[in-house]
């Protein structure tokens, strides 16, 4: 349901031209989560097909694109002028 909405979300973005930081990581967050789940149920696929689980996934693929679309807000100092 998660990966639907931020489909729907994205297109919308997309089709209406939006442009903003928080709309760029928006969409590096989508890229990212769709990237890594893949990667993960790949390797599950292959490696260990007993013992697939969905939720553990996708856990770890929201976690990882949470953490590195944001990982600016952290570490990264704004430049005062």
């Amino acid at each position: 349901m998660l990966f639907l909405i931020g489909t729907i979300l994205l297109f919308c973005i997309i089709y209406k031209d939006i442009d903003s930081p928080l709309v760029f990581k928006f969409g590096m967050a989508y890229l990212f989560f769709t990237f890594f789940g893949s990667l993960n149920y790949g390797y599950d696929y292959f490696f260990r097909p007993s013992k697939i689980d969905l939720l553990r996934e996708f856990s770890i693929a929201f976690g990882s694109a949470f953490g590195l679309s944001f990982i600016d807000v952290t570490f990264l100092k704004k430049k005062e002028d």
